[in-house]
């Protein structure tokens, strides 16, 4: 039963299913916390369970983790799935072994069974994986009452591998799915096992389909929960102590007062306080160091979380990490981009990925030819080291350098095409010509200047090698 009062109790309906279901706390439960931001309403266990949408952020990004724009494309591609249950569209959630798709909604009335852990796999009713006692529980005769509920004291009903959740660390007793959600929801970091205290029980209901939170429990997160631990300080805790009785002295003059925040650290009030021993009226709260720096920490991060979530009520203690696995799109098809801004004008995109291939990078043609010519101006180099050329084959120079400029004015027209945006298969051919105009052309030079230096006797003059060195750098200055 919902025990909020009926004004506080409304109906929403999810962006992603289109499912309308109540705030109360019953459907909670079920479907998880209402998530707002933007434009965007949905159940998070929708985020968490929608077989196709990836968590790609931390906790504070998008809805916990879960970035706008992917939770845009995931609406708009259920709404092409069709529910094997109500035939309605938006179906999100896929079979795991049947591949059908069904709505979180109708899931649950269905009796399906979702993890909520790892990949969040899910299972229609006919596909739920069973074991060989599970396998012989549905076919034993099995009365309501055979089993009692370890947690509400009830009868067990008809045995249903989907409402009965055991133990698998002992064997020892049955639980209603729906007492364990309860019992998981206000436990989260202190879940153990209701038998034998083992602590992998937590682990083991979420395969079972029970959501867990990575929080604490919730008898811990309440106003006042550690009131009782703080122990009053009867004693000035200052470095320096002002008191001339001593830090356990107290009077009508040498009052005591405690940290607001920890309790723990007493000073005489005002005289001992650092900054106030001249202050002619009391305090009214103080706060010690170590609390003043893990609240100012805690304040800063809080200021950054309510700037990225625009003060929405998100309670970033559910986040959960949900493992997806890697999906490819096929290269020419056209994908939808949405934008992950949080404006109400945000536009859907359309990306031609066949436009992109089209266009052929500059490298592909140009580092090519700068591979070969650097051959050259490293082969060049050596001579001037190793090898003596004579003045009388000067001319093989003269013809290397005409060959090297021919070949870069080819190369410089093919990038004034490619540039203005020539189709593909002019591009491959102007880079097959250009290719093949570099493999001749430095060809031709390499081999000229091999013969060279195998013919050359003597060393060349100094100024035949500056102007050779000065042509082959100022090829490749930028």
């Amino acid at each position: 039963m919902d025990n909020r009062p009926a004004e506080e109790a409304t109906c929403m309906t999810c962006d992603i299913c289109k499912m309308k279901t109540s705030t109360g706390i019953e459907d909670t439960l079920h479907f998880g916390e209402w998530m707002n931001k933007s434009d965007v309403k949905v159940h998070y266990f929708c985020l968490l369970l929608s077989t196709h949408l990836p968590q790609k952020g931390e906790d504070h990004g998008g809805i916990l983790g879960f970035l706008l724009r992917d939770i845009r494309k995931e609406i708009h591609m259920a709404k092409q799935r069709t529910c094997m249950y109500c035939e309605a569209k938006s179906a999100n959630i896929m079979c795991h072994i049947c591949k059908k798709y069904y709505h979180l909604v109708c899931g649950h009335t269905n009796l399906c069974l979702s993890e909520f852990t790892g990949e969040f796999k899910s299972y229609c009713r006919t596909c739920i994986p069973l074991n060989e006692k599970q396998k012989q529980m549905m076919k034993a005769e099995i009365e309501p009452y055979d089993y009692t509920c370890y947690i509400c004291k009830t009868g067990m009903g008809f045995y249903s591998p989907y409402s009965w959740i055991e133990a698998k660390c002992c064997n020892n007793g049955y639980v209603h799915r729906v007492c364990i959600k309860k019992y998981a929801l206000n436990s989260g970091y202190y879940l153990i096992c209701i038998w034998c205290k083992s602590k992998e029980f937590r682990e083991d209901v979420k395969r079972l389909g029970v959501f867990v939170p990575d929080r604490d429990a919730n008898w811990e997160r309440e106003k006042g929960a550690y009131r009782d631990l703080h122990r009053p300080s009867l004693r000035c805790d200052m470095e320096i102590c002002h008191c001339p009785k001593g830090r356990d002295f107290l009077s009508n003059k040498w009052k005591i007062i405690r940290c607001t925040l920890c309790g723990l650290v007493g000073a005489h009030n005002p005289l001992c306080i650092p900054g106030f021993e001249k202050a002619k009226q009391p305090l009214k709260e103080i706060k010690c160091d170590t609390c003043s720096v893990i609240e100012h920490t805690l304040v800063k991060a809080a200021n950054q979380s309510r700037n990225i979530n625009e003060t929405l009520d998100i309670d970033t203690s559910l986040y959960m990490t949900k493992t997806c696995r890697g999906t490819t799109a096929s290269p020419h098809s056209e994908i939808t981009e949405f934008s992950d801004e949080d404006s109400e004008d945000s536009k859907v995109t359309i990306i031609n990925n066949a436009l992109i291939s089209n266009t052929m990078s500059m490298t592909d043609i140009v580092v090519p030819l700068l591979t070969q010519s650097t051959e050259t101006e490293s082969l060049l180099e050596k001579s001037q080291d190793k090898q003596h050329v004579s003045t009388d084959k000067s001319y093989d120079l003269h013809n290397m350098n005409k060959s090297l400029d021919k070949c870069v004015l080819q190369s410089t027209e093919t990038e004034k095409l490619i540039e203005k945006g020539s189709k593909k298969d002019a591009s491959q051919d102007m880079a097959k010509t250009l290719e093949k105009c570099v493999s001749n052309e430095n060809g031709n030079a390499l081999l000229q200047l091999e013969n060279c230096n195998k013919e050359s006797s003597g060393p060349p003059p100094p100024h035949l090698i500056q102007m050779a060195v000065d042509h082959m750098l100022a090829l490749f200055d930028p």
